[in-house]
């Protein structure tokens, strides 16, 4: 390795991430740190991913500043929230741009679409190239009026983007500049069968002999969790083995309207017994020992769905409704089944098809995680994000 330095590769964060973004970026920098490089992560306030990322080694910089605004709601809205962003990010970029050179960084990278102008900014003064990894799919409002203004922040700045899925790609288009697809990646080590100590069963009341569904997801409207507890529903007669589980935080407050919904179906539908809701849990990765199908039931189009491949890794086939990231990741029939909506029909058939199939569940989970060793590893994302960086910087090649 004589003669090669591993580049520094500075994470712009805002800080406070949690759930499947803040893992998608600690488990690629702490993947490409394995490998050699040197990843910095620069939040731009203090918060959870902030505090994560240096309780596990990773050098961390806390800029203390305002987190941004957040581009969610309506178009109007949106509009607001984008000019308040412009203003925002030419406060901000200075103290960026600072900290991304007294860091002697190399590269820069991030994911938060609300941080494209502060990380071309910083970027572009610092003289180095960034990288932007595409977290969602662009919706189509206005006439593709989203797509066209990230195609020009992107060719203002040089940002290179990062798709995490061919629809994310599709969504952002090429009109300007062509994305980079390079999905995500799942630790075979920690998503392991064979060596993750498993929660059991009767910890949750759940019977040795159930047959057990379940969703590794927060809780929150769009997740499809309400139509699963209604197709269990139509199916608690016929299939008295049924059992629902549902990771994730979000209902805890008694007030929260879809927590008051769920909590309502189960008590109209008797399902008391049949429908378990853990919470959010650290280690997911310990509940497929008592999971048979996992079901990834996102009612939109999904960009990618890490919890789909962390699924596959620990040799469970997935049912998935197929739209984006999932269609691509499970194969039907033969590492999990599609359903080509979330609605209780489809649900019901699909769940269906899974239980038909108990025989080749073995065989089916074999596959997934072949296949997710294969495609979607954290190994392999990082080496194919370090080549892009390495060609881009020159480097020379190991000895």
């Amino acid at each position: 390795m004589s003669g090669f330095v591993g580049p520094r590769i500075v994470w712009l964060i805002r800080g406070d991430e949690r759930w499947g973004v803040a893992q998608a970026v600690f488990g690629l920098a702490t993947t490409v740190k394995s490998k050699g490089a040197i990843p910095i992560m620069l939040a731009i306030a203090d918060g959870p991913l902030a505090q994560r990322c240096r309780d596990s080694g990773l050098t961390t910089v806390a800029l203390n500043m305002p987190s941004p605004p957040i581009m969610n709601g309506g178009i109007v809205h949106k509009l607001r929230v984008f000019m308040q962003l412009r203003s925002y990010s030419r406060s901000v970029a200075p103290a960026v741009t600072d900290a991304i050179i007294k860091q002697k960084a190399d590269w820069l990278h991030f994911i938060w679409p609300d941080l494209i102008d502060i990380a071309g900014i910083a970027a572009n003064h610092a003289e180095i190239p960034c990288t932007w990894e595409t977290p969602t799919v662009l919706g189509n409002y206005l006439f593709g009026i989203n797509r066209h203004i990230r195609q020009m922040q992107l060719q203002k700045y040089g940002t290179i983007p990062l798709a995490i899925s061919r629809c994310t790609a599709e969504s952002l288009g090429n009109s300007r500049i062509k994305p980079i697809t390079i999905h995500l990646g799942v630790d075979p080590e920690r998503f392991n069968p064979r060596t993750v100590v498993m929660r059991t069963r009767e910890e949750f009341g759940i019977p040795a002999n159930a047959t057990v569904l379940g969703i590794v997801a927060r809780i929150r409207k769009g997740k499809g969790q309400l139509p699963v507890i209604e197709a269990l529903a139509t199916m608690k007669d016929s299939h008295p083995e049924l059992h629902l589980l549902l990771a994730g935080g979000g209902i805890e407050n008694p007030d929260d309207e879809l927590g008051k919904q769920i909590r309502a179906a189960i008590e109209i539908h008797s399902l008391r017994n049949r429908v378990h809701l853990l919470g959010e849990i650290p280690n997911a990765e310990s509940l497929y020992g008592i999971i048979d199908v996992p079901m990834n039931t996102l009612m939109g189009t999904e960009a990618f769905g890490l919890s789909v491949v962390e699924a596959m890794m620990m040799e469970r086939p997935v049912l998935v409704h197929a739209n984006g990231g999932p269609n691509e990741t499970v194969i039907d029939g033969q590492t999990g089944w599609h359903i080509p909506a979330v609605t209780v029909p489809a649900l019901t058939t699909g769940i269906g098809r899974a239980l038909a199939d108990r025989p080749r569940w073995a065989e089916m989970g074999r596959a997934a995680r072949q296949r997710a060793m294969e495609h979607f590893s954290s190994d392999k994302q990082a080496t194919l994000f370090l080549q892009l960086v390495n060609q881009t910087r020159r480097v020379p090649p190991p000895d």
